[in-house]
């Protein structure tokens, strides 16, 4: 019955199709079951600095460890943008602020990249209500599909 359900997911679906029954039924043993509140940081954007004469970067902010299937609710996908704000004693500011940019619903996925990537997190997602979720952590991922679904989770 599980099973079922989860083909009806896109994630679940290509595994299945792709790669088979027994395959979907092996992945799904790692998930695992969380809820959380309205208005609960499921994960924070991060940024990637890079110098100006150097050819290096550094990566700040939460980084990815775990895939997210929303199973029930709502989540915005937020990001940080930066704006200058005038004070009354005539100084500046650089100020930082969240912006919706999409809605995630029941059986919709992110935090894809988390799953093959080793870098910050892209967006702030915010549960705009209760939310219930399968996760998934990168390991069980690598170790029983490998590199093969990238192309799935970049498209």
């Amino acid at each position: 019955m599980l099973s079922k359900l989860m083909k009806s997911i896109g994630f679940f679906k290509t595994v299945h199709d792709d790669y088979g029954h027994e395959t979907l039924i092996k992945l799904c043993r790692y998930f695992t079951y969380e809820t959380k509140p309205k208005s609960s940081i499921i994960f924070k954007q991060g940024i990637i600095l890079k110098a100006k004469d150097i050819s290096s970067s550094t990566a700040l902010g939460e980084r990815g460890r775990v895939f997210f299937i929303l199973l029930k609710g709502r989540a915005g996908v937020n990001l940080t943008f930066q704006r200058t704000v005038s004070k009354p004693d005539g100084s500046v500011e650089v100020e930082f602020y969240l912006n919706e940019v999409a809605e995630k619903v029941a059986g919709d996925s992110f935090g894809e990249l988390a799953l093959i990537e080793d870098k910050p997190r892209t967006a702030t997602i915010i549960c705009k209500e209760e939310c219930h979720f399968a996760v998934l952590d990168r390991d069980p991922y690598k170790e029983i599909l490998g590199k093969s679904l990238t192309l799935f989770l970049m498209a």
